[in-house]
């Protein structure tokens, strides 16, 4: 096993303990905060990728997740050729993250965006992937690099026989497509073992790692 890539996860301390994601991200998102966090986000992202590489010699990717106040933002594609530019970073090793929900919020706009970012040599993957029947019908158009399968049908392995016949026909859809798949949410070997077999090569999950700051991914020696 080989890690190939990070996904950045923010996370707020206050005083001696942390705030959750889904505690202060739908606040941020009602009042708009989001766009201020998410560019300081995008700037970090790629100066730690930039780093990274540079320092270790490496070739390892970085994802960052967008919302959808971030992806109708009109100074978002500014925001990111800013970020690439000044860090230094190689586009290819950042990767945004958008989720099925926040793409058919407006499909018209989210095509129009996404294929502008891949203009300028980022990747475009889809979070959640096979939770919204829409993007079916858009996946055509859009520009994406890979589809990560939501969590929810890969804890349903061993379980429920209609979450694995999911996950057969995504990752048959993603080699008939030639997009990379990536299972998220793997916890056990069974779900590994699963995956595995059925040609899903790329995971990410607490049966690896749990979530961890910089310092302890350089302390094991994870890149």
């Amino acid at each position: 096993d080989k890690v190939t890539g990070f996904e950045s996860l923010m996370r707020w301390k206050k005083e001696d303990y942390f705030i959750m994601p889904k505690d202060f991200i739908p606040v941020a998102e009602k009042s708009n905060m989001i766009v201020q966090m998410g560019s300081w986000a995008i700037a970090e992202a790629c100066k730690r990728c930039a780093q990274w590489n540079r320092d270790y010699d490496e070739n390892i990717s970085v994802s960052i997740n967008l919302s959808s106040n971030q992806l109708t933002n009109a100074m978002l594609y500014d925001e990111i050729s800013t970020a690439l530019i000044i860090s230094g970073v190689n586009p290819q090793n950042i990767e945004f993250e958008i989720t099925e929900t926040t793409i058919i919020k407006n499909m018209k706009n989210s095509i129009n965006t996404l294929n502008l970012l891949k203009e300028s040599g980022v990747k475009i993957s889809i979070d959640d992937f096979g939770t919204k029947y829409s993007t079916f019908n858009y996946i055509k158009h859009l520009p994406i690099d890979k589809i990560k399968i939501d969590i929810s049908f890969v804890h349903g392995i061993g379980i429920n026989k209609m979450d694995e016949a999911i996950i057969l026909s995504l990752i048959r859809l993603s080699e008939g497509l030639n997009i990379q798949i990536i299972a998220e949410g793997v916890e056990t070997h069974e779900q590994l073992e699963f995956l595995t077999k059925n040609g899903c090569e790329n995971m990410q999950g607490n049966y690896y790692y749990k979530p961890m700051t910089e310092h302890e991914i350089i302390v094991q020696n994870l890149i």
